[in-house]
Parts: structure tokens; C-alpha cells; sequence
């Protein structure tokens, strides 16, 4: 079988993340729209003065091992603010049932409901990291790295911001252990380490088609931009 060349393998993986993330969470829409999700075009498409405030952060713990997403709307629920916990990784294939061809790559997920005081607590450390004034120019966010991105819509203004490892910033921030300690999806984290490209895929960076390397800018991710 003739191997598909590499630069046509990378205009595919970036065609099937150019759908525009709508609030889908099963795992087929998830792949086509994950670039879309992780730049949070949803929410800046929707955040306006009066509206609410929602919050978005992913953990990357290498993208083929495990991602943890973290979705936050603030008010309209009636015991509280509700935040969607999810972890993705490798298919689970004790999950597969005929009612759900989908099961073994849903991963875990968990609601949690948030009384104000954790929601106010949460915008503390958000502002005390210094995510509201953006990430720091010009980092680089594999998919074989481990990073958190932050999104928030906050009074109808829209910021981003993105902790890569290892460094400073990633290991100052206070962010990770507040989600951490409200996870509740059983699932533990896939601790930063240093990898190569051979310890991931079987057979390289350069062969696979979940490689990839995405440059952040000061208000989101370079280049990303949904088609459909």
C-alpha cells in the first residue's frame, strides 16, 4: 500500500478540524471540530455585554493519551453554575455496546455545580495567574507536549491564555490544582514528562496524523480558522 505523503496527511488532519465547534460532544463531531473547540470559537462568537460569562480550559497530556476539557457557563441553573468535566483518551473497547456504537471513545465526564463563592474564587486565580491579560508571545503547543489553555468570557470581553510545559508559568499556575480538586470523573492526570515523537506514535511524528504543533498569538490560536 502506497504511504500517503506527509504534506497531504497534514492538509487533511487540518481539513477535518476546520468544522466550527457548535456545542457537539460526541466523539465524531469532537474530532472534526477539536481546533475549532481548543481556539473557543464558540464562545467568542457569542460573548456579549450581557451575557453570560463562560469559561473554557483543556488540559493536552499528550493528545493521544489524554485530554481533559473543562466547560463553564455561569447562571441559569438551578442548583448552581454548571461545569462540564470531560477526559478523552485512548478507546476503551469495554465500552462498546449495541445502544452506543460510540461508547469506547467517549471517555469519562462529570457535571459539577458551583456555588458563587467558587465561581468568584475561580476569577481570583484566573487574574492572579494573569490569564485575562493573555499568554506570553509567541509559544509553541505540540500534541505530543502538555499544556492547559484558558478561555473566558468575562463581562462580555473575551481572553486567552495557554500554560506550556516546562516552564514558569506552567508551574506557578494555580489554575490546574482548583480544577483538579472538582474532577470528579475518577480519571487520574497524565503528568507532564518529556517524550519524543518515537515514544508516542509507532511510527514517528512525521508518518502519524494526529501530529501536530499549534502557534498561539495574543488573543488565540494562529492560523485557526473554521470553513464550515
Amino acid at each position: 500500500m502506497r504511504r500517503i505523503p506527509t504534506a497531504l496527511m497534514l492538509l487533511l488532519v487540518l481539513s477535518l478540524g476546520a468544522c466550527a465547534y457548535t456545542g457537539a460532544g460526541d466523539p465524531v463531531s469532537r474530532k472534526f471540530t477539536w481546533f475549532s473547540y481548543l481556539n473557543g470559537e464558540d464562545i467568542r462568537q457569542s460573548c456579549a455585554t450581557g451575557g453570560p460569562d463562560r469559561y473554557r480550559f483543556v488540559y493536552n497530556g499528550i493528545n493521544v493519551e489524554q485530554r481533559r476539557t473543562y466547560d463553564l457557563t455561569v447562571g441559569g441553573g438551578p442548583r448552581g453554575h454548571l461545569m462540564a468535566v470531560r477526559v478523552i483518551g485512548p478507546s476503551d473497547l469495554s465500552n462498546f455496546s449495541a445502544g452506543d456504537l460510540l461508547g469506547p471513545w467517549r471517555g469519562a465526564a462529570a457535571d459539577v455545580w458551583l456555588l458563587d463563592r467558587q465561581v468568584a474564587e475561580l476569577e481570583q486565580i484566573l487574574q492572579r495567574d494573569g490569564s485575562f491579560a493573555g499568554p506570553p508571545a509567541g509559544p509553541r503547543l505540540p500534541s505530543i507536549g502538555f499544556y492547559w489553555v484558558a478561555m473566558a468570557c468575562r463581562a462580555g470581553k473575551f481572553s486567552f491564555d495557554a500554560y506550556l510545559w516546562p516552564s514558569e508559568r506552567f508551574e506557578q499556575a494555580a489554575l490546574p490544582a482548583w480544577l483538579l480538586a472538582l474532577d470528579f470523573t475518577g480519571v487520574a492526570i497524565n503528568p507532564p514528562r518529556d517524550a519524543t515523537p518515537w515514544h508516542v506514535y509507532p511510527e514517528g511524528a512525521d508518518e502519524d496524523s494526529r501530529s501536530y504543533t499549534l502557534d498561539v498569538g495574543r488573543d488565540g490560536l494562529v492560523g485557526i480558522r473554521s470553513f464550515f
